[in-house]
């Protein structure tokens, strides 16, 4: 793993060594007084660069991001006019300098010397003249009504109008000036004290002027003539609101929105700039009955009546129809496509198909109603109301009111679901919609179907396997996100969902070196509903798994650098990401594996054993793995032995054992059983002890269950059990 890192740290050198050999250009700026400008900037950086004593500064341009540009700031009380080559000339890409220096003030200006499109806009020794020019202060003083003027909004502030009707502000370095006026009132002229107009633009919707200080040569004064809208406003409409009140109605008048109270009342309104009205119900998804002016019908486009009133005019807005219900009939041109309607939406309610359809069904009159159709499973050729092509229906009919649809219902297309645990299975098409599986047969029916299918187990279920009934093809794939899709499959397939509930049954042992550890962690099914997290003491770990426990994401060991043993051999440890270390291939262990964690790789001892011929004895390595020929072998540091008496002994009494290891003889355990830990090379011998014996094993001793250390257990225990005399896995 350290290589890995040595690896890259070359290979990121190797990239600053080929970044530190591109080309660049260097030039000189002048300007004739350097005091005139701020300490020169690198775009977008702390460095800042300042003249020398001859007024020169020599810049370095090139590719990389902060070798491309410079900020120039004047210093207070001076603006940049120029920068040009020697020659007196222009550089040939406006791009160069930004913004243009002959805005007028200029105290600020990007220089790029390097273009990523167009490359180099410098030559190498270029030498560039910087010209500033002293800037005499700007001072803009309105004049106007106070009562008429809001506010002037300059720099992002607010300044306002004192009582005399006078507002003064220094725009020397203000790019645009805006004044307001208040919303009752309007603008006539905007001069200087000499009664000439100005150069100005006057927005009349939001009711401001605009005026560019660079377009003035100094400090000027502006005359603001306005007058109050409600001395404008010669004009009356008399307005009625029946069958509603004035929150029910939209109310415009010259383009912009009033409020209006009562249900009688008059409008004032200028006749030169304000005639155009337009009202319309509130909320808008709704009609206004009728609106009438002067006795006409206004009529009714894009959610309003516009209309143009004289002095003296008369508006009635009835806003409810009297209430009257008419009988609406639904009639399907083509036999079973009653389906096609889904649902009828009028006045806020909103009516089912099945409401919709059956007698006696009625909307009140004037009413304005929208239906929804189902188009995924239906064709629609036409919808007709009361005879009339439309998009919806409004009731103008004291009779029996139609709504025809002509639609023919799309071929479906299907697949069928076959799972026994289907109450633990959720389903989803490709846009996230549930499916409910109803049994352990579903089918599943649509127009079109869907890209793939997202699956999921719950309820502590875990998923197996997802396959073509008819070929056995596998359909289950990993989506983007790690969310499990059914893919692949076809219109008539039969598609079968094995599931089962998760248990952990199996049996294996991790060893974990006594070192100093951060984490010793481990996930079982990590980053599911089942996730288990397991901390590993030092030493043997029995753990209890199940099929799918172990993946990339199981280990949370650390340190990094860790060497890892499967049945003796060594586990490939891969960077995940590029920097995280993980363990490949552990995803397949089995029950009865021995997986061992050291902090670094480990030599190997060798164990040597000397077994009379007559002796009947049982050895394991690592508290499950059966030798079955004990002669020479290769251990792990740690590796504990376990010497027994057979459990399949003779019938008749046998003698004990007598275990020497290197030529000392042991004691067993408590248990009778001789544990040895390699720790070194050993010579391990084994005999008979004729000074101790082993008790007949009866037929009722036979039936009893031993764990692999000799212990007596459940004949239910999991794992690895010794049931007469034979290993049982459980």
């Amino acid at each position: 793993m350290k290589k890995i890192y040595t690896l890259l740290t070359l290979f990121v050198a190797s990239l600053f060594g080929i970044a530190a050999q591109a080309e660049t250009r260097t030039v000189t700026f002048h300007v004739d007084d350097a005091t005139h400008l701020q300490p020169v900037q690198r775009y977008s950086s702390d460095v800042t660069l300042t003249f020398d004593e001859n007024n020169d500064l020599q810049v370095t341009f090139g590719e990389d991001y902060e070798l491309r540009k410079l900020v120039f700031n004047a210093a207070d009380d001076y603006k940049i006019s120029s920068i040009l080559k020697a020659d007196g000339t222009e550089f040939s890409s406006s791009w160069v300098l930004y913004p243009n220096p002959n805005t007028n003030p200029q105290s600020e200006v990007e220089f790029t010397g390097y273009d990523t499109s167009d490359g180099f806009y410098v030559e190498e020794g270029q030498v560039i003249n910087i010209e500033t020019t002293k800037v005499e202060s700007k001072v803009f003083t309105f004049k106007g009504n106070p009562d008429h003027i809001k506010y002037a909004y300059v720099s992002g502030k607010y300044v306002y109008m004192d009582e005399s009707g006078e507002l003064s502000y220094d725009v020397t370095d203000v790019y645009t000036f805006y004044l307001y006026l208040n919303d009752d009132c309007v603008l006539n002229t905007v001069t200087d004290e000499e009664g000439n107009e100005v150069n100005y633009t006057y927005s009349s919707y939001n009711n401001y002027i605009s005026i560019r200080p660079g377009d003035f040569e100094g400090s000027t004064t502006f005359i603001v003539s306005s007058t109050s809208k409600d001395d404008l406003r010669t004009a009356s409409l008399n307005v009625s609101i029946v069958n509603g009140t004035a929150s029910d109605v939209d109310f415009y008048r010259g383009g912009k929105t009033m409020t209006i109270e009562g249900t009688e009342f008059v409008v004032k309104f200028d006749p030169e700039n304000e005639a155009d009205f337009k009202v319309g119900r509130n909320p808008w998804s709704k009609k206004l009955f009728k609106v009438e002016l002067d006795g006409e019908d206004i009529p009714y486009s894009n959610y309003y009546h516009s209309f143009n009133p004289k002095d003296g005019s008369n508006l009635v807005i009835t806003v409810d129809a009297p209430v009257k219900p008419i009988p609406v009939k639904f009639v399907f041109t083509n036999e079973g496509t009653e389906g096609v309607l889904s649902r009828l939406s009028c006045d806020g309610k909103t009516y089912t198909a099945e409401e919709c359809t059956t007698a006696g069904f009625t909307l009140n009159y004037g009413s304005i109603f929208y239906i929804e159709l189902n188009e995924d499973d239906y064709e629609v050729e036409s919808i007709l109301y009361n005879g009339e092509d439309g998009y919806r229906g409004e009731i103008l009919t004291e009779d029996e009111y139609v709504v025809t649809i002509t639609a023919t219902k799309r071929p479906m297309k299907q697949v069928t679901f076959k799972c026994e645990a289907w109450e633990h299975i959720a389903l989803e098409d490709d846009w996230g919609k549930k499916i409910t599986l109803t049994g352990a047969e579903t089918v599943y029916e649509k127009v079109a179907l869907p890209e793939y299918f997202g699956i999921s187990t719950k309820d502590g279920y875990v998923l197996n396997s997802v396959t073509d009934e008819a070929t056995g093809t596998d359909l289950l794939v990993e989506g983007y996100y790690g969310n499990m899709q059914i893919r692949n499959f076809s219109d008539g397939m039969t598609i079968v969902i094995d599931a089962n509930e998760f248990v952990r049954d199996q049996e294996m042992v991790i060893y974990l070196e006594d070192a100093e550890w951060t984490s010793t962690d481990i996930y079982l099914a990590s980053y599911t509903d089942q996730e288990k997290k397991i901390t590993l003491e030092p030493g043997y770990n029995h753990v209890m798994f199940g099929t799918g426990d172990f993946n990339d994401d199981s280990w949370a060991i650390d340190p990094d650098d860790y060497a890892m043993y499967l049945n003796d051999e060594p586990v490939e440890i891969d960077l995940k990401y590029g920097r995280y270390p993980y363990p490949v291939g552990l995803d397949k262990i089995k029950a009865g594996d021995v997986l061992k964690i050291y902090s670094e790789e480990k030599d190997t001892h060798t164990v040597t054993y000397q077994i009379a011929e007559d002796v009947n004895a049982e050895v394991y390595h690592d508290h499950v793995v059966a030798v079955e020929s004990p002669a020479t072998h290769a251990v792990l540091p740690g590796t504990e032995i376990h010497i027994k008496p057979a459990m399949a002994m003779a019938r008749a009494a046998a003698t004990g054992l007598s275990v020497k290891v290197n030529g000392q003889t042991i004691e067993p355990g408590a248990d009778g059983v001789f544990t040895v830990t390699a720790d070194g090379d050993k010579e391990i011998k084994i005999d008979n002890d004729p000074s101790t014996s082993i008790a007949e094993i009866g037929a009722e001793d036979a039936s009893k269950a031993y764990d692999l250390m000799g212990r007596r257990v459940n004949t239910n225990h999991r794992g690895l059990t010794i049931i007469n005399g034979k290993k049982v896995m459980k």
